[in-house]
């Protein structure tokens, strides 16, 4: 019985496998990269019928804007949903809650989302700020009292009844509001009458006409600040704080050298920073801190501007690139953009608004 013959791949043979071997590596790779690089959002981008220098926001799944003495709003197929004349044109606004301040140098209208009617109120002095919640809103005010200024916090319901009201003359107040569930006003100010500044967190319930709690930083000035389901975050100079609910301790994060650029308050906040140096031009490094703790550090292309959280995505925006990213950190994949872009803010969920020059558009986000 013969040996078998051991069979032989012709060198033609072996040519056609590796043509057919580089063809499908070329086609896996044509794969990922297309899949990788996204969409043209060109076609999604809607100009708006205002411009940057106007008044506008989302309120819902809807856009309010104020042209003169005019106060629409549109939906996001630029269909007008309601309008309403105020009796000024000078004027600014103030949105929370589904509620909007209509405010002036001393009146205040506030309406629903559906341009109805709330209340509205006429103040002794001039009214600084607004800040406004789904049962009331509260109104700074400064009054002249023969040669000196006082200044109150005012809150009113929304029957314009005036509930309560904090003497804040003398006192360097960085910012006033409402915590999320809008039970409490807040009041930040900075004393500096020590050998140390202390920035001290105020908080009082109208109804009752009561002071709740009090917090200090010493030697910390803050930035910026949340009261969320009970929870108070803090963002200073040097540090991220937390203040737990029902006394318990205090947690921290050293941020010293970052600085706040966004925030996604629902679930677990996340807060976004990125470097202090980099805050007025290209972002180069992003740092998600979770409020249960842990973070993420993502490395960026050039000429990001801009990064945004929405919960499920963390977006990169660069002068003629969207970067998106998961909310762990994981590049996904690139779009590219028609024409440079100047700003970016969120809008109504997975929307944002971009502004080249003067004109505005909205975006869903890809």
């Amino acid at each position: 019985m013969q040996p078998e013959k051991k069979r032989r791949i012709s060198r033609k043979g072996i040519l056609m496998l590796t043509i057919i071997g580089v063809v499908l590596i070329v086609l896996v790779v044509g794969l990922v990269l297309l899949l990788s690089r996204g969409q043209n959002v060109e076609e999604t981008l809607t100009p708006q019928p205002f411009s940057s220098d106007d008044q506008y926001f989302a309120l819902g799944n809807n856009i309010v804007y104020a042209q003169e003495d005019l106060l629409t709003c549109i939906d996001s197929s630029l269909e007008t949903v309601w309008q309403l004349q105020i009796f000024t044109s000078d004027f600014r606004l103030e949105t929370r809650d589904s509620v909007i301040a209509i405010v002036g140098d001393n009146f205040v209208q506030a309406i629903d989302a559906d341009g109805k009617h709330l209340c509205s109120t006429q103040t002794e002095g001039i009214i600084r700020d607004v800040r406004v919640c789904k049962n009331k809103f509260a109104a700074h005010i400064d009054r002249e009292n023969g040669d000196d200024t006082l200044s109150y916090i005012v809150i009113f319901d929304m029957n314009a009844n005036n509930i309560y009201q904090v003497k804040i003359t003398g006192r360097h107040m960085l910012d006033f509001g409402f915590d999320a569930q809008s039970d409490l006003l807040y009041i930040l100010e900075l004393d500096a009458t020590g050998a140390a500044p202390v920035s001290r967190i105020s908080t009082y319930r109208p109804e009752t006409e009561s002071m709740t709690s009090i917090k200090e930083q010493k030697g910390q000035l803050i930035s910026e600040l949340f009261m969320l389901e009970e929870s108070v975050y803090t963002m200073s100079t040097s540090q991220l704080t937390i203040y737990p609910p029902r006394g318990a301790d205090k947690r921290e994060t050293m941020v010293y050298g970052w600085v706040l650029e966004d925030s996604f308050l629902e679930d677990d906040p996340k807060f976004v920073y990125i470097p202090t140096q980099n805050a007025q031009g290209d972002i180069d490094t992003v740092r998600i801190v979770k409020a249960s703790g842990g973070e993420t550090t993502i490395n960026l292309p050039p000429e990001v501007f801009r990064v945004l959280h929405t919960g499920e995505r963390i977006y990169g925006f660069a002068s003629r690139n969207i970067f998106v990213y998961t909310s762990e950190g994981k590049y996904m994949r690139t779009h590219e953009l028609p024409f440079e872009i100047d700003t970016v803010e969120k809008a109504m969920e997975r929307f944002v608004f971009i502004t080249v020059d003067q004109t505005v558009y909205l975006l869903p986000l890809p």
